[in-house]
């Protein structure tokens, strides 16, 4: 009976790891490591080796010191008439299915080196399709970069197709605004299949069973 009710257990935990994996997809990355230019990209050009190309402003791609690891910084500098956003945007685009729950993630630096003393303020919003995050950071003289996670989960309530991924820095300040941006990740989560909840349950019955049975 020992053999029986650990059996059922193991049954369980499959049953649990069976709703939990659900109908996950393969996500999109760009982590900028193909950009090798370290020079600034005007509105209309790609940011060559990425997956993003400028619309407006400026981008530049850098390496963070002597690794492979790049990243890449939106710029406002309307002395050279580069404003008075900085925005870019992904080549590939996407289709959103109604009710599919989304993440959009990425790193983001909150200070930032210029070459004026500063602080100079902005915001830098990341959206698809209408859902938007917003984040706040500041350039300055000597600052160093400091990288931090962010997520935007959502679900849209209706479809939407061939939308792309959009970064937008934006300032009160005309010049020397700078939002470094890397490890973009897009991706559907999964979904619990038709049926799951039953099987949720079942796999949990199944499990208390094996524990109050379980000899000494």
């Amino acid at each position: 009976m020992k053999h029986t009710f650990q059996g059922s257990a193991g049954l369980a935990v499959a049953l649990l790891l069976s709703v939990a994996s659900g109908a996950a997809q393969a996500a999109w990355v760009e982590n900028f490591d193909g950009t090798s230019t370290n020079s600034g990209h005007l509105p209309g050009q790609a940011i060559t080796g990425s997956d993003f190309q400028v619309v407006q402003g400026l981008a530049y791609d850098f390496a963070k010191g002597a690794s492979t690891d790049r990243y890449v910084v939106l710029s406002i500098d309307t002395t050279y008439g580069q404003g008075p956003t900085g925005t870019i945007k992904s080549t590939t685009l996407f289709n959103l299915v109604a009710g599919t729950p989304y993440k959009l993630s990425f790193d983001f630096s909150p200070t930032s080196g210029a070459p004026g003393y500063g602080p100079f303020t902005w915001n830098l919003t990341a959206s698809i399709g209408g859902y938007t995050t917003t984040v706040d950071g500041s350039s300055s003289f000597g600052a160093q970069l400091d990288w931090r996670p962010v997520a935007l989960f959502f679900t849209p309530s209706s479809n939407a197709n061939l939308v792309p991924i959009y970064f937008a820095v934006a300032s009160t300040f005309t010049q020397y605004v700078s939002a470094p941006i890397d490890n973009v990740r897009f991706e559907a989560l999964p979904v619990p299949e038709p049926g799951a909840w039953a099987m949720l349950l079942a796999g949990l019955a199944l499990t208390g069973v094996a524990v109050r049975r379980k000899p000494a």
